[in-house]
């Protein structure tokens, strides 16, 4: 598996199932080449299988989603979003809250 970077994110209100449309609808390939999609505010990676990234880049960089024109290349995988709050007078509680959301199953 390979990480692409797409040029849409959380901003343009982008959803994984539109990147899994996008790459099975303009390359013809089955869902199951697309792995994990990590959205984040001003991009998103894809993970797609090796050998079916010169065809995804070639279809997905011709196409629109969401009204935009996309734009992917190989990208690397993202880091981890941040476990910690940054400052702020309520960090206790956020961090309480966070931990808790974790232990429901």
């Amino acid at each position: 598996m390979v990480w692409l970077e797409f040029n849409l994110g959380q901003d343009a209100g982008v959803l994984p199932g539109d990147f899994v449309g996008c790459i099975a609808g303009e390359t013809g390939l089955p869902r199951e080449v697309v792995g994990s999609i990590q959205i984040r505010p001003r991009f998103t990676a894809v993970e797609v299988a090796k050998d079916c990234v010169a065809q995804i880049l070639e279809a997905v960089n011709r196409t629109r989603l969401k009204g935009r024109r996309v734009m992917a290349q190989l990208g690397r995988a993202p880091r981890r979003a941040r476990a910690w709050p940054t400052g702020g007078s309520d960090w206790r509680a956020a961090v309480a809250a966070g931990m808790n959301a974790a232990r429901e199953p």
